[in-house]
């Protein structure tokens, strides 16, 4: 094997890559099943931004980290400590096609443009969109922000969920009992927004 490189789609590994044979190079694609982790289990002890990687087969190349001491001075609060390790792991992006995290920074879904531009009641806090009609904000009320629990609905109809986003995020793709469609699907996957 020269190189591989690989990426989960849904319930499948997919490699490209090049194997040595004599006198060249030659061109290969594997396909192999993927189990779900849901179902296997996770490592003990894993954070929920390591569930997520696991769920989501995600290998994010390699960038700088975001500056958080300036993103939350441009926001006037410190986030949690779940999506700063989230958005470190994955970057701008969506999973399973259903939720796009807003990320500090990144046109188009930039927290700091989302919280000034898109206004919403006192104490919250929006950190994702979604093309279903899916609010995604935190109850900031707390002073605390790991404390902040997440509230998911239509705007104004939120449901509260008590965790924090990571917890929240890996239960929106892998629970039933929380009703969201993800929740169905054979396998996930993280798109990202990256160019």
């Amino acid at each position: 094997m020269l190189d591989m490189r690989g990426w989960a789609h849904r319930a499948h590994w997919i490699g490209c890559g090049r194997v040595g044979v004599p006198h060249r190079a030659r061109l290969v694609v594997v396909i192999a099943p993927r189990e779900d982790p849901a179902v296997a289990g996770f490592p003990q002890g894993a954070s929920w931004a390591e569930k997520l990687r696991a769920l989501t087969g995600w290998g994010p190349p390699p960038r700088p980290p975001l500056n958080w001491p300036a993103a939350e001075a441009e926001l006037g609060t410190p986030l949690p400590g779940d999506y700063k390790e989230i958005v470190d792991a994955f970057g701008p992006g969506g999973f399973d096609g259903y939720v796009d995290l807003l990320v500090p920074g990144v046109p188009g879904c930039d927290l700091v443009g989302a919280a000034q531009d898109l206004p919403v009641p006192e104490g919250l806090l929006r950190w994702g969109t979604s093309e279903q009609e899916l609010d995604l904000v935190w109850d900031a009320r707390a002073p605390d922000p790991e404390e902040w629990a997440v509230r998911a609905g239509e705007f104004g109809a939120w449901k509260r969920f008590d965790c924090g986003l990571g917890e929240f995020l890996v239960r929106l793709l892998v629970d039933r009992a929380y009703g969201f469609p993800t929740s169905r699907l054979p396998a996930h996957v993280f798109e990202s927004h990256d160019l």
